[in-house]
Parts: C-alpha cells; sequence; structure tokens
C-alpha cells in the first residue's frame, strides 16, 4: 500500500453548521472498479482524476464531446479521495492522473517511473494557514498552539511561514488534526492557529472566528497541481498523449468564451453550486502554456517547478517520509508535449 502525502481530499459541499462542526458532503458517484492499466495502442487511456478544482474542466472535455472528437481513446475515472488516486496510479491502475510534487516524489521512490507533462493551476490562495482575529502577524504564533496535520502539504506551508518570518518552530506548539478538524477547533476557540483550505477558509472568514495570516499565494508555485502520466505510457502512445494535452487548451479556450456554461459543468461534477465554484476557482492560478514552460526551468524561487522540488524534497527528508532523496525534479518533466502545442498555436 502507497503512503499517500497529498495536498488534500477535495470535499465537494461543506459549511460551518455550528461553531464547532464542519459537515462535509462525499461524491455520490461510484468510482469504477480499476484493473491494470494497459499501454497497448486499442486500449483506452486512463485519466485518474481528484475532485480538486483544478482538475475539475476535464469534465468539460467528456460532456462537450472533446475527448471524442480528438480521436484519442481515453476514459476519466474521478477519486473521491487522494490517495486512493494516488493508490491507483502506483498499482499501474490509470495512466495519468493530476497530482502534486510529493505524489511525483513518492512514486518515484516505489519504483513508478513517470513525468510531469503539464502544470495546468498552482494554488493562489486555496490554502493558508488562519488564525484567531487576535493573532495580526506569524510573529504572535509564539507560545500558542496550531492545529496542523503533520507531514502534509499543510504542514510544509505551515513551516515556511514560520521561516520567512524568522519565528523558530520549536516556539509554535504544533497538535496533530486534519484541515477540516483544525478549522472546526479554531472557529471553536480551542486552537488559536490552523491549516485550512478551500472552502473552510472562507467559511472561517465569514464567520468572524478565523483570518488568513500566510497563504500560498506568499509561495507562488510551491502547491502545483501537476499532470503526470506513466512513462510506459509516454514512451508507447505519444501521439495520443499529445492530443490529450491539445484537448485540455481546448477546454480552457472554451472557457474563456463559455464562462457560464463551463461553470455550471464544473460545478455540477464537484457537486457545488455554481456560485461556490467560482469562488473556489478565484484562489487558483491558471498557468498558460508559455508559463508552464517558464515554471519548468531552474529558478531560484518556488515559481520555479525545480526550485519548489528541491523544497518538497527537502521537507520529505526531514519528516523522514522518504529515505532517499528524489530525483533532481528537472530530469522528472517532459515538456514535449507542451512545446509542440505551443508551436502549433502561436499567436
Amino acid at each position: 500500500m502507497t503512503v499517500s502525502l497529498s495536498r488534500r481530499s477535495f470535499i465537494h459541499s461543506s459549511i460551518l453548521s455550528t461553531a464547532t462542526a464542519l459537515l462535509a458532503v462525499s461524491c455520490n458517484r461510484p468510482q469504477a472498479n480499476l484493473t491494470s492499466a494497459s499501454h497497448q495502442s486499442g486500449q483506452p487511456i486512463r485519466l485518474g482524476l481528484s475532485l480538486w478544482p483544478g482538475a475539475i474542466p476535464w469534465q468539460i472535455a467528456e460532456d462537450k464531446g472533446f475527448l471524442k472528437a480528438s480521436g484519442v481513446n481515453a476514459e476519466i475515472t474521478w477519486f473521491q479521495t487522494l490517495a486512493d488516486q494516488l493508490n491507483a496510479f502506483t498499482a499501474g491502475k490509470i495512466d495519468i492522473a493530476n497530482l502534486t510534487l510529493t505524489d511525483l516524489f513518492m512514486s518515484n521512490v516505489n519504483n513508478v517511473p513517470c513525468k510531469v507533462i503539464s502544470l495546468p493551476d498552482v494554488s493562489a490562495g486555496a490554502d493558508a494557514i488562519i488564525a484567531d482575529p487576535s493573532i495580526n502577524s506569524v510573529q504572535d504564533f509564539v507560545g500558542k498552539s496550531a492545529g496542523i496535520e503533520i507531514a502534509t502539504i499543510g504542514h510544509l506551508l505551515f513551516l515556511q511561514a514560520l521561516a520567512k518570518n524568522g519565528v523558530a518552530p520549536k516556539s509554535v506548539q504544533t497538535v496533530n488534526m486534519a484541515a477540516d478538524a483544525a478549522t472546526s477547533a479554531l472557529v471553536a476557540g480551542k486552537v488559536p492557529i490552523a491549516y485550512s483550505y478551500e472552502p473552510f477558509i472562507t467559511q472561517a472568514t465569514k464567520s468572524g472566528k478565523g483570518k488568513v495570516i500566510f497563504s500560498s499565494a506568499d509561495v507562488p508555485g510551491l502547491i502545483a497541481d501537476m499532470i503526470i502520466a506513466q512513462q510506459k505510457l509516454l514512451d508507447t502512445r505519444a501521439t495520443e498523449v499529445q492530443k490529450l494535452v491539445d484537448v485540455w487548451h481546448q477546454v480552457l479556450d472554451f472557457r474563456k468564451t463559455n464562462t457560464d456554461e463551463a461553470i455550471a459543468i464544473e460545478a455540477k461534477r464537484a457537486g457545488v453550486s455554481a456560485e461556490e465554484q467560482r469562488a473556489l476557482l478565484e484562489k487558483i492560478d491558471w498557468l498558460t502554456p508559455q508559463e508552464t514552460l517558464e515554471a519548468f526551468k531552474p529558478g531560484n524561487t518556488t515559481k520555479s517547478l525545480v526550485y519548489a522540488g528541491k523544497v518538497v524534497a527537502d521537507f520529505m527528508l526531514e519528516q523522514k517520509l522518504i529515505a532517499t532523496r528524489p530525483p533532481a525534479t528537472e530530469t522528472l518533466i517532459d515538456d514535449r508535449f507542451l512545446k509542440d502545442y505551443v508551436s502549433r498555436n502561436r499567436a
């Protein structure tokens, strides 16, 4: 069984029904039974996607017939939990998935050769450290307790907040709590600080019980949503992979000119209202193909996926989530599909 270090489990619909509890409604569409994915031509390429807002536009490709029209034989399976998604990818039961850097590294250390083929979006405030309204800065965390799920992306974001503000981790008491429970505890006044993500962030701030102190917008690119493909697929069915990359950008073009219809399709897939879906999307940065290719280059900030990969790898080693350093991020990127798309679609 693969250990999952995923960014979050996207909760489709949740409300603060009281000051002490969050109610989450899970997806009501059953997940398909999966067998080992075939990389032979003629068999469907299996996209295994989580219900993170950055991946949900793939539903548009299905509903509007873009996948069928492209001529590529592909099918989508939606995963209710990221652990199930990563386990299916590691077991070879899906060919392509939207995963994070932690998932990419975990897959490689578990001997699952795979590469990043695109970087559609990054969290730009959809993940945050929130606090009691009496707290005004990260420096105010000293001597207080924080509800943080240890060894997750939320934990990494929390440590980044401390490091960028000169606060020693030992000066803040960390209480191991899942993000939804931590948000509930904050609202209930049981902890003054918590890691949270949307829609919990908005719910906490609207309740007047919490405010954002530090978010993924402060470390652009650190929490990236990537499209990752099995190496065997890339070696044997590159032409079809190129078609899938083309379809993804066709979807994004459709969203620009048919926003209301696109949001309605996405909201239905996510199990939320159109208004809620719009609110979630406001805290995500969508990258153009050119911006993605730029992010694939080495750099000295987390806007570079290569640099962000080093930050994440250091964190995973420090937390003993992996025993050996994963391959350098630049060796885990296959940019030929994006380059081909850009070369054919220059303005």
